[in-house]
């Protein structure tokens, strides 16, 4: 409930799978960097006089609703997001990118490049001693094939692969390096890649970090070493896409509260949660030992496959400075609150995934495994004993495949929005500019599912793939429908389906749906169509769906009613 604040929420892509309602009077808004795709439904159903900014999102996986009256803005690109790996401790961005490319830490995707382009102060670097990549695919039209020239600057070092060459290279914090390649037009792959030692990140030299800049484009050869005279590398320039599924495996979350002196009951209660530490491994962030303090709490979540071959009773070991609980499916199955001692624990465990929640505190000095006496083997934090095993084997993906908690279909990736899109009467859902800085470049957001109500939508969107449907309504005799206002001209090319209901039996000859917006007479006739009224009566067989002129319309060739003639 806004109750007439003004919110912002920057760090979008933690709000996870929960289901969103917007209510009351007031202003919302979404900055984030990242741009990420939210996994539940959000619902719009504020004051008429409400600003609802969701310009931080790269799409919506559940769906989107806007009550009648009420109003939101968009800032979706496209269905094409670039993911985005981190690993901590790797040395440059050079050698880095053999393990950045394979480290198997849970990608993120956004929409464009914006983050690896930030400046941060020595205080504010979230990524120092890191190897940082972005990868996916940019598309060089017809136009701009041939010779191009890369240049950019960052500290501490930055590479971009294209199609599995390094073509550009500058490990110079405080200098601009320029690097020629040529570019074929069409599709190409890319790995870009930063690195920062310690202190400061970012773009280092004067123009190139006033304009957020690590890397530009610009078609010919050129030895210009001047920020604005290159095309930014992002998707404010560059149409972009993931090349790939983006695996979910391998993977688990990491979340970690200040302070570390919690006592087990303590642990268990914690609900503050703040996701400060990208998603990793498990065999770094559980079973590596860590020399520095750390005085926090830290809690890993994710999923775990046992299969038949190992079901059974498991043994649990765990030992960790300084305290640790794992629970299995929501039951408790270990607690271990001293430091320096070996705990174990069995438990029955069925063919199938599991979840895990894994619980942690380290109160000063190092933190992580313990060796206490019997110690496990190889200073693993959490081993298990499985039918067949000869000798522990470390909870990790070392050991079985690793999910996130919520397995995430590869659709919810994709910009735009899954599911259904109802915007009802009297309310507007705008499609704008997708973050500072930038313009859609031409490009709309996909409606991946089904476009219900009678609102109207404003600006560039477009049905996208195979099972898209238009659900409109009205009366018997006007039909009311989605008013487009301003569309691109692939609007309705991906229309499959479209369901008209009426509240009676339709009687007029003609009803016109909309603007055509793209969709041809061809198209139109192989749009699968149904005609139904509040009682399913349906008349489908009725209808044909005609394109005339720019109108899209429907045409009856049985109408009903009394025709009077007047000579």
């Amino acid at each position: 409930d806004l109750n007439g604040k003004t919110v912002t929420h920057n760090n979008t892509p933690h709000f996870g799978s929960s289901a969103v309602t917007l209510t009351g009077e007031g202003s919302y808004a979404t900055s984030s960097e990242w741009q990420g795709v939210v996994q539940g439904k959000w619902t719009i159903d504020t004051a008429s006089d409400a600003t609802v900014n969701l310009t931080g999102f790269a799409g919506f996986a559940d769906g989107l609703e806007l009550k009648e009256g009420t109003s939101a803005s968009l800032g979706i690109s496209g269905e094409g997001l670039v993911e985005y790996v981190a690993l901590r401790g790797y040395g440059s961005s050079d050698a880095g990118y053999t393990y950045v490319t394979n480290n198997g830490a849970m990608p993120s995707v956004a929409s464009h490049l914006k983050m690896l382009s930030r400046s941060y102060t020595s205080n504010q670097a979230p990524l120092n001693s890191s190897a940082f990549a972005a990868r996916g695919q940019f598309y060089v039209e017809e136009d701009d094939a041939g010779t191009w020239t890369f240049a950019g600057n960052f500290d501490d070092q930055v590479a971009l692969w294209v199609d599995g060459s390094r073509v550009f290279y500058n490990a110079s914090y405080n200098s601009v390096a320029t690097a020629q390649a040529e570019m074929t037009a069409g599709w190409h792959d890319f790995v870009l890649v930063t690195y920062d030692g310690t202190g400061s990140q970012g773009p280092y030299v004067s123009d190139w970090k006033s304009n957020a800049m690590c890397l530009g484009w610009k078609k010919g050869a050129s030895t210009s070493k001047t920020a604005t005279d290159y095309n930014r590398f992002d998707t404010s320039t560059l149409r972009m896409r993931t090349n790939k599924p983006i695996s979910t495996e391998h993977c688990v979350t990491v979340e970690r509260v200040a302070g570390g002196n919690a006592d087990t009951a303590k642990l268990r209660t914690m609900t503050n949660w703040s996701a400060l530490w990208e998603t990793n491994t498990l065999q770094r962030v559980l079973n590596t030992k860590i020399s520095q303090q750390q005085a926090a709490s830290m809690r890993y979540t994710g999923g775990f496959l046992v299969d038949e071959a190992h079901a059974g009773d498991w043994t649990f070991y765990a030992a960790w400075d300084d305290r640790i609980i794992v629970s299995i499916d929501g039951n408790e199955v270990l607690a271990n609150t001293a430091w320096n001692v070996l705990a174990t624990a069995t438990a029955k465990m069925t063919p199938g995934w599991h979840s895990f929640e894994i619980r942690a505190s380290d109160n000063s000095g190092g933190y992580g495994p313990d060796a206490p006496s019997p110690q496990i083997n190889s200073g693993y934090g959490l081993a298990v004993m499985r039918p067949g095993d000869t000798a522990k084997q470390p909870f990790d993906e070392r050991t079985f495949t690793l999910t996130r908690k919520a397995l995430v279909a590869q659709s919810a990736y994709r910009g735009g929005i899954e599911g259904e899109l109802k915007v009802a009467a009297g309310a507007t859902l705008s499609n704008g500019s997708p973050w500072s800085g930038a313009n859609l470049n031409g490009r709309y957001c996909p409606i991946y599912g089904t476009l219900k109500g009678t609102g109207t939508l404003s600006g560039p969107f477009r049905f996208s793939g195979d099972d898209n449907c238009w659900e409109v309504t009205g009366g018997a005799r006007e039909l009311a429908h989605v008013n487009f206002t301003s569309p691109d001209a692939e609007t309705l090319a991906g229309l499959k389906s479209l369901k008209v209901t009426f509240d009676d039996k339709p009687k007029r000859s003609g009803y016109e749906i909309s603007d055509a917006l793209g969709l041809t007479a061809e198209a139109a006739a192989e749009v699968a169509l149904t005609v139904v009224d509040e009682a399913e009566n349906d008349y489908s067989a009725n209808f044909t769906l005609v394109v005339e002129g720019t109108k899209l319309k429907l045409r009856n060739s049985k109408p009903g009613g009394t025709y009077i003639f007047v000579r």
